[in-house]
């Protein structure tokens, strides 16, 4: 068990790792186009995926590198949400690419490039959190309901003492 628990902490903090140096490219990609003068709802929706990775990376390194391990269904959600979003993101992001030229479809294309990259990451965390046996562990023992102690249910603790007089 501590051999596949560390196999997946392996996997987790690689794929975090990754998952920043993506969010930086995606980042720069968006950041070049809008400093080259581009601008709009389709950018806006771009940069509000951008930082949504970006909050959903704090909240998982928070859950990752703390004793916060309870998030993992927390996890699950946002990776999910922000997945979505990240690939409406892309299929904007091709979109300028193929109407824009010079520098701005290289600033599209590192958008592109590092949406691309952020939704293949997202996919490894959720698989990589959705296997942590502990995290599974957490999750199934919050949920039970609670056992009631033998005293509680000894016949001396139940019967009226004062009825059997």
């Amino acid at each position: 068990m501590a051999n596949i628990r560390a196999s997946l902490g392996g996997i987790v903090t690689g794929a975090l790792v990754l998952s920043v140096l993506s969010w930086i490219v995606a980042l720069a990609g968006v950041a070049a186009l809008q400093h080259d003068g581009l601008g709009g709802a389709t950018l806006g929706f771009i940069w509000w995926g951008v930082w949504f990775q970006f909050f959903v990376l704090v909240l998982i390194l928070a859950a990752t590198f703390t004793s916060y391990k309870s998030l993992a269904n927390t996890n699950y959600t946002f990776l999910g949400m922000v997945t979505v979003v990240l690939m409406v993101t892309a299929d904007q992001s091709r979109n300028l690419v193929s109407a824009l030229s010079g520098s701005r479809r290289q600033a599209a294309q590192a958008s592109l490039a590092g949406t691309i990259l952020l939704i293949i990451f997202n996919i490894v965390l959720i698989l990589a959190i959705a296997a942590d046996p502990e995290d599974a562990a957490v999750s199934n023992t919050s949920h039970r309901a609670p056992q009631q102690s033998k005293a509680a249910t000894s016949p001396s603790m139940t019967s009226n003492p004062v009825a059997t007089v």
